[in-house]
């Protein structure tokens, strides 16, 4: 009873503090890091240690798309639709950069996606089910 009680106050507690607006430059910021770090050579040989590819791809977009249908669940497609389109468009790009696009890379955001979205409309029903 207390572990119920304990996860009623943290979901009331987030409730007040993600707001959309928030939720959107949380986004933002991500769309910018993960560009950044998917488009630069150096990032690659910088992060080629730490970097297991597919794990990297899946976890990039799970946070990206997470955020606003946390807050915003009516926009989860549109957020995830944006996302297969930046994982896209990130892939056909690489190789203009010397870097290679690698197609399972894709998939793995698209799973990361589907992962996110999910997550986060689960947050936002478990809030909701909490402030009510």
């Amino acid at each position: 009873m207390d572990t119920r009680v304990s996860l009623k106050r943290i979901l009331c507690w987030t409730d007040k503090l993600l707001s959309y607006r928030l939720a959107l430059m949380i986004t933002f910021f991500l769309f910018l890091v993960v560009g950044l770090l998917a488009l630069t050579p150096l990032a690659k040989a910088l992060l080629k240690p730490l970097a297991t590819n597919w794990a990297d791809h899946f976890l990039a977009f799970a946070c990206i798309s997470f955020f606003i249908p946390t807050v915003k669940p009516k926009y989860a497609l549109r957020v995830a639709a944006c996302c297969l389109v930046y994982g896209g468009a990130i892939e056909v790009l690489q190789p203009f950069v010397h870097r290679h696009a690698d197609w399972s890379d894709f998939l793995a955001d698209s799973l990361g996606i589907i992962f996110g979205v999910s997550s986060g409309l689960i947050f936002y029903l478990m809030r909701k089910d909490s402030v009510s």
